[in-house]
């Protein structure tokens, strides 16, 4: 138990550390290390007692600067900006400064699309793939991937349930530059209607190339190909298309994968 307690002491907020003193801010202290843990890579700084975590929390305030997260998340730099914000008001030494977990999830949930978007390698519409539920019927979905930029870009839609479409997955191939691709994926017949929160989502992953990279790939092993360049590759982006059996209600609001773990993480510490 004291091996436990020591590895664990990097995350405790100083008042109860010190006086023992528990509030929900105690946890969001505890939620602020995670978050810059996530951002900044916390884990190589042996995070694993006070002093350590409170060098941790001023290396970030010195060297996290516009710039520096400009150069280390160049197409992210909304989202680290956020989150390096957010992490760092929830470690304030005063708990009375620490955010509530609504301002927490309110302000990592506040950019817009536009700015989720604007630095992502192709156009993707629609950013939530519905499939309205028809009992036995197959069902379909468009998406379009729109590459207006001045690379040629490989893409590679990978689903976590793959055996429920028809349509082949992975899904990989090269977009050309300023150019439009359109593709048509089809469920399975299925007997039930999917649950409105089952969290399924497909992940669009994307890479500028050159014009020979993934030149001559065997169809038959293309899935493994593309998939083997993508693990090798550098700067590749990812874009999350969750699934639904329902009409989207506000078709605009797109909730980052992000958000959605600070959730399940206020979840986890019962805040």
């Amino acid at each position: 138990m004291l091996m436990v307690m020591y590895a664990s002491a990097g995350y405790m907020a100083p008042e109860y550390l010190y006086n023992g003193e528990v509030s929900t801010r105690t946890d969001i202290y505890s939620l602020g290390i995670i978050i810059l843990e996530i951002i900044a890579g916390g884990r190589n700084h042996r995070i694993v007692d006070h002093t350590g975590a409170t060098r941790f929390i001023e290396n970030v305030r010195e060297y996290w600067t516009d710039e520096y997260i400009m150069s280390m998340y160049p197409y992210h730099i909304g989202h680290a900006k956020i989150c390096i914000e957010m992490g760092l008001k929830c470690v304030e030494q005063d708990q009375r400064k620490r955010p509530s977990i609504v301002e927490i999830v309110h302000n990592l949930n506040t950019l817009t699309k536009e700015e989720m978007i604007k630095h992502e390698l192709l156009e993707v519409h629609p950013r939530e793939l519905c499939f309205p539920f028809e009992r036995r019927k197959q069902i379909s979905c468009s998406l379009q991937l729109r590459n207006m930029g001045d690379n040629n870009v490989a893409f590679m839609l990978v689903s976590e349930i793959p055996t429920r479409y028809i349509t082949k997955l992975p899904l990989c191939g090269i977009l050309p530059h300023r150019c439009t691709y359109t593709q048509t994926i089809t469920m399975h017949k299925q007997e039930q209607h999917l649950p409105s929160d089952s969290g399924e989502f497909f992940t669009l992953h994307t890479v500028a190339v050159g014009k020979y990279d993934l030149d001559g790939v065997d169809r038959g092993s293309i899935g493994k190909e593309y998939q083997d360049f993508f693990n090798k590759a550098e700067e590749v982006q990812e874009v999350i298309l969750a699934v639904t059996c329902d009409p989207p209600v506000h078709p605009e609001v797109y909730m980052s994968i992000f958000v959605r773990n600070i959730e399940n993480l206020y979840k986890t510490f019962n805040l």
